[in-house]
């Protein structure tokens, strides 16, 4: 009896090393997957961030976008603004001109 006692013990201590193994090896594989939780978390806190400056920059790029459209429809209004001056110069001139002809004739 005392043989089936010890056979017994000795097959549970077995089993006890055994969960022990296991239990160790679980603990690792929580650990392990602790640290791949915690890396995907920084790696997506990281895609937000570049998510937020690309969201940021394409907003900055329209204003700047709109603020060229209005610079050039200026910079076309000040160019007709320009011909039609350069225009009113060149009629002025040729007034000056057929005024000065008409001084200058005998009469």
């Amino acid at each position: 009896a005392n043989e089936g006692a010890e056979s017994e013990l000795l097959e549970l201590r077995g089993r006890l090393e055994g969960q022990t193994d296991l239990m160790g090896k679980h603990e690792a594989l929580l650990d392990k997957h602790q640290s791949t939780v915690e890396r995907l978390n920084q790696l997506q806190a990281k895609q937000d961030k570049a998510s937020l400056q690309s969201s940021q920059l394409e907003r900055e790029l329209q204003t700047s976008q709109k603020k060229v459209s209005e610079l050039e429809g200026k910079l076309n209004v000040a160019s007709v603004q320009k011909e039609a001056s350069e225009k009113q110069l060149q009629q002025a001139n040729a007034r000056v001109e057929t005024l000065l002809e008409q001084a200058k004739a005998p009469g």
